[in-house]
């Protein structure tokens, strides 16, 4: 009786294709959750509290509004920046409570109780850890043992 021959897979390049897709996928949701997650942590540890006035207002894409605010820094610079996290019913010219890092002026700003990047990171994570379960599937589909051709 003749060796039994294992036939080789045809989807092989495929599931690599799709390896590759999952850990590039993996790599920016890891870094989108780890950046979210360390601004978060910064304005919880520097975050400075300020009043700040709404100045703009955008349509978003998602739906609601961009809210920009303007704050002033104590040496009475005045600072432009998104409010991430700030209220869709404030009108332009309202004040509201912001929290801001001295340290990275350039960042959005969240309003006082309403945390925005904590959201971030964790739905950066969950996707993470999605891609992660995804690209083990995969790999145990390209490297399981094939069966032997009858």
């Amino acid at each position: 009786m003749p060796a039994a021959r294992l036939r080789p897979d045809p989807y092989r390049s495929f599931k690599v294709g799709l390896l590759v897709i999952a850990v590039t996928f993996m790599a920016c949701t890891g870094e989108f959750g780890r950046d979210a997650g360390a601004h978060a942590a910064r304005l919880d540890r520097n975050g400075v509290e300020s009043v700040a006035v709404v100045y703009d207002r955008e349509p978003a894409i998602r739906g609601g509004d961009l809210i920009y605010v303007q704050y002033r820094l104590p040496d009475l610079d005045s600072v432009y920046a998104l409010c991430a996290s700030c209220d869709d019913d404030l009108d332009l010219g309202e004040y509201v409570q912001i929290r801001y890092d001295p340290a990275d002026l350039d960042a959005d700003v969240e309003q006082v109780g309403k945390e925005s990047y904590t959201g971030r990171a964790i739905l950066g994570w969950l996707g993470f850890s999605v891609l992660a379960l995804f690209a083990g599937y995969v790999l145990f589909k390209i490297f399981r043992p094939s069966r032997p051709q009858p």
